[in-house]
């Protein structure tokens, strides 16, 4: 799915049943051979029900991130993209109108443009130690 599409669910929250569903959705658009799909630590990833739903449909192979590694998490990139141009300086009345642009983001980018390819790449930072031996 070389694509820059982009798959989303929409909820009221994000648990193992939203896991299951955007799974559920990926399976559909990736319709053979293996799925990698690279993750945070988020804990509803690791829960007896997603679980169960990964033995069920073994095509799909969970690689976790090392904890507390934003910098490797490519979607936290369209996060801050998201933010600049939805959130910051921005006032919504009402929730209502406020994830009605987001949706709108979601859905009105061509995530093939210049902006998202600069972005939504591998081109990760590399974060160096410093000479106590903790990390910047």
């Amino acid at each position: 799915m070389n694509s820059y599409e982009l798959l989303y669910v929409e909820d009221e929250r994000i648990n193992s049943q939203t896991m299951i569903a955007l799974l559920v959705l990926i399976i559909e658009k990736q319709k053979q051979g293996k799925i990698y799909i690279i993750l945070d630590n988020a804990r509803y990833y690791h829960s007896i029900i997603v679980k169960d739903f990964l033995k069920e449909h073994p095509r799909i192979i969970l690689k976790f991130l090392p904890p507390y590694s934003p910098n490797l998490n490519i979607i936290e990139r369209l996060w801050k993209i998201l933010k600049k141009k939805v959130v910051y300086n921005k006032f919504y009345l009402k929730f209502n109108e406020f994830r009605e642009k987001v949706i709108e983001f979601l859905e009105s980018h061509s995530w093939k443009n210049e902006e998202f390819k600069n972005i939504l790449t591998d081109n990760f930072q590399i974060i160096k130690p410093n000479f106590s031996g903790s990390y910047l």
